[in-house]
């Protein structure tokens, strides 16, 4: 049975991930997933009041970004996400990178960059350094649990839990 997401107002996306509710702001949440070619694809996320008919799209409407992890503070409206951003060049996508983690707003659709590449510090040693996983937002809402991973200069990617 194919599903008609335009029916009740997600637009232009290829599958469906993940459904979820956030009580604070009785927000329905949908995780969305796009495919934009050549192996790639953008995640978005997408919202809706429990008694609305159609869902709004709550994450950035920029092509070139995909809304990972999606998990929500237990004390307050807030959904944060990990963003990774499609790099192209020649006009091709040739891989991801690491942008941010955002929190946006549930009640009022503010999007927020709570870290960027520059909060994480970078030894000599290392190539770079991304936040890889968003797992979760601690009990009091003021600090949100990541894994990082990092690459050293001649080494493959580590991401210690």
């Amino acid at each position: 049975m194919k599903i008609d997401w335009e029916l009740v107002g997600i637009s232009g996306e290829s599958n469906f991930l993940q459904l979820f509710f956030e009580a604070h702001s009785g927000t329905l949440l949908a995780h969305c997933y796009k495919s934009i070619g050549n192996g790639y694809g953008i995640k978005s996320v997408w919202g809706r009041g429990a008694a609305d008919e159609k869902y709004r799209k709550l994450t950035p409407d920029d092509p070139s970004l995909s809304f990972e992890d999606p998990v929500l503070s237990p004390v307050s409206p807030h959904l944060y996400t990990n963003v990774i951003r499609v790099e192209e060049r020649n006009g091709n996508y040739d891989g991801y990178v690491w942008d941010s983690v955002r929190r946006i707003d549930l009640s009022t659709g503010a999007d927020e960059i709570v870290m960027t590449p520059d909060a994480i510090a970078n030894d000599p040693d290392e190539v770079k350094a991304w936040v890889s996983t968003v797992h979760g937002v601690s009990g009091d809402g003021g600090e949100v649990y990541c894994s990082v991973a990092h690459q050293r200069r001649g080494g493959r990617a580590v991401s210690p839990t």
